[in-house]
């Protein structure tokens, strides 16, 4: 594979940004342009910031009033890319990620922060290289390969929990997995060592076990 400069800065503070999320970033970039046979020796930046700064930079580039979970700013066209003279560099462009947005869409789709991370890092190279999915045959093509590379990389934006629920193989020692067996066990525990007259705490416990029950339910331990 050919040299590959990523430089990740991180302006936020909310999320910690720690070597692995840092080590999977360059993981997701490599495998996009190793399976895009990329002949150039080239360099990504990557930031991490906040819905804030990055409502901002959507307002200014692209006339959209709202905060996004990813920008790219490609500097390449039509595949050709400055050289630094100095490093011998091609400059694919900036990659700008809120953690606010991806925080939330980790929660929604029942994964990990560094899962949306990949997926998001892994899109946005797509984009640096002159990929879009403005029009149905481009997005065919892009998402297409986008799948490809995640699914090379291990790395699937559906979670364990939505395989099992929908009956595909799962990874049972899945950490989203295994929190939430752990959080049912602890609750049970709780609830069989509840005095049964405590009706509106046994309510509480059992809507956080099952995730709800009807108004007029009653469960004893």
């Amino acid at each position: 594979m050919h040299k590959l400069r990523v430089s990740i800065v991180n302006r936020q503070k909310k999320y910690a940004v720690d070597e692995e999320m840092r080590a999977t970033v360059r993981s997701c970039l490599a495998q996009v342009l190793s399976d895009e046979r990329f002949e150039l020796d080239a360099e990504v930046t990557v930031t991490f910031t906040d819905d804030k700064y990055i409502h901002t930079l959507n307002r200014e580039h692209r006339g959209v009033d709202r905060p996004t979970d990813v920008l790219s700013f490609p500097l390449g066209e039509n595949g050709e890319y400055d050289i630094d003279p100095e490093t011998g560099l091609a400059a694919l462009g900036d990659v700008i990620i809120s953690m606010d947005t991806s925080h939330r869409q980790a929660t929604e789709y029942g994964h990990s922060l560094q899962r949306e991370i990949a997926f998001l890092t892994v899109h946005s190279a797509l984009h640096l290289l002159g990929y879009d999915h403005m029009e149905p045959d481009e997005e065919k093509i892009m998402f297409g390969k986008q799948n490809a590379a995640l699914e090379r990389l291990g790395i699937s934006r559906e979670s364990e929990q939505e395989k099992m629920l929908s009956g595909k193989l799962y990874d049972p020692t899945d950490k989203e997995l295994t929190q939430m067996r752990e959080l049912a066990h602890h609750l049970s525990f709780k609830i069989n060592s509840t005095d049964p007259r405590e009706k509106k705490k046994l309510t509480g416990m059992m809507n956080k076990l099952i995730g709800s029950i009807g108004k007029d339910t009653y469960i004893e331990p």
